[in-house]
């Protein structure tokens, strides 16, 4: 150490004996240290710095800022709620800030945020008392949008109460899903696509209706009647390659590529008809019988007998009855003598011939309600 002609102490660290030329040595300072003035150096490393007062003129990098007052992202956090709290209070309920109010405000926030090339992250959420309005959009997690009248997701689906701990109510009740996934809808439902289901079953209490009329669907096209025309569809069912099987139109006449009915053979088979006598005492009719459920089927009338009845539930009042020979007649003609209806599973008819010949006679019968 020297000093020098002005009166410093000048600290010299360079080694000028040969062996050590070139180097440097360390400046060691055990104990406390005090500089009244000022301490000037191009880089200072230290664990720990304390300072009543500091200026930065360039660029403050730190993981957190503390001061006396507390975090500095809570202080944060605290203002912007006091000053959209005091905005709502000064202003009537429908006020929005200007653009130049919400400007000044940006930019008196940001002021008092020091520059730093990493984004400021609040540890705690930002309670808003009032109203929010975002004048363009709004993007939650980098995957929600919100704009305009639109919501889209930038990737995935839209996900509607995923917990499913509650139902969706839209338009005010008139489309209402339960957290079972039922849906109820108050309006027309309009499909244009393919309806796939395993049941159509009615209202309780209702019927089941197919309407064959076609009728606007859309609310417009309700305005101008006088513009509708009446017309009418039909009901279709499609088979193989989209070919049309059956079809029923609105007046009731249907098609059908081909018709299979509940026939009953069993009267062609010996032992299945009941005596006459056996008849009588159950029934108090003197006639062979047949007793079948079916709406179709081959009867048969023994030789020498006059008449046959046939025991069916599905008799009514209305019931159509037809009756078709299979064998030889003898020029006689078989026909439904009479039927009695169904009340209490006793329905009947009789199908009968004038002069009875002398073999069996096997006829159709076809039950039509």
């Amino acid at each position: 150490s020297s000093s020098s002609e002005d009166g410093d102490i000048i600290i010299n660290l360079t080694k000028d004996t040969p062996l050590y030329e070139g180097s440097f040595g360390t400046l060691i300072i055990k104990g406390n240290a005090s500089i009244s003035g000022t301490l000037s150096a191009q880089e200072i490393e230290t664990e720990k710095l304390k300072a009543q007062d500091a200026t930065v003129s360039g660029t403050l990098y730190a993981d957190e800022i503390v001061t006396k007052h507390g975090r500095f992202g809570d202080l944060l956090v605290n203002e912007i709620a006091k000053t959209v709290e005091n905005t709502s209070e000064e202003s009537t309920p429908s006020a929005i800030l200007s653009e130049e109010e919400i400007n000044n405000l940006i930019n008196e926030i940001l002021a008092s945020v020091p520059e730093t090339t990493e984004p400021i992250k609040l540890s705690e959420n930002i309670s808003i008392p009032n109203d929010l309005l975002v004048s363009n959009s709004l993007n939650i997690g980098g995957t929600l949008s919100l704009s305009d009248n639109a919501v889209n997701t930038l990737s995935g689906p839209l996900y509607l109460q995923s917990l499913g701990l509650g139902g969706i109510d839209i338009l005010a009740g008139k489309i209402i899903i339960d957290s079972s996934g039922n849906l109820t809808v108050e309006g027309d439902v309009t499909i244009k696509g393919r309806l796939a289901t395993n049941i159509i079953s009615p209202l309780p209490e209702g019927d089941l209706v197919i309407d064959l009329a076609q009728i606007p669907t859309s609310q417009e096209s309700f305005q101008d009647t006088s513009e509708v025309k009446s017309g009418f569809g039909q009901l279709l069912v499609k088979g193989f390659d989209g070919q049309t099987v059956a079809s029923i139109d609105a007046s009731g006449s249907a098609y059908f590529a081909s018709l299979g009915l509940e026939a009953d053979y069993s009267a062609t088979q010996s032992g299945t008809i009941i005596a006459a006598a056996d008849n009588y005492q159950e029934n108090g009719e003197y006639s062979p019988a047949i007793k079948t459920n079916a709406t179709a089927g081959i009867g048969l009338l023994p030789a020498n007998e006059s008449e046959i009845m046939i025991y069916n539930p599905k008799i009514t009042d209305q019931s159509l009855i037809y009756i078709t020979p299979l064998t030889n007649t003898s020029n006689k003609v078989i026909y439904v003598k009479a039927k009695h209806a169904n009340t209490a599973n006793d329905g009947w008819f009789k199908v009968a011939i004038d002069v009875p010949i002398n073999q069996d006679i096997q006829f159709n019968w076809w039950i039509i309600n």
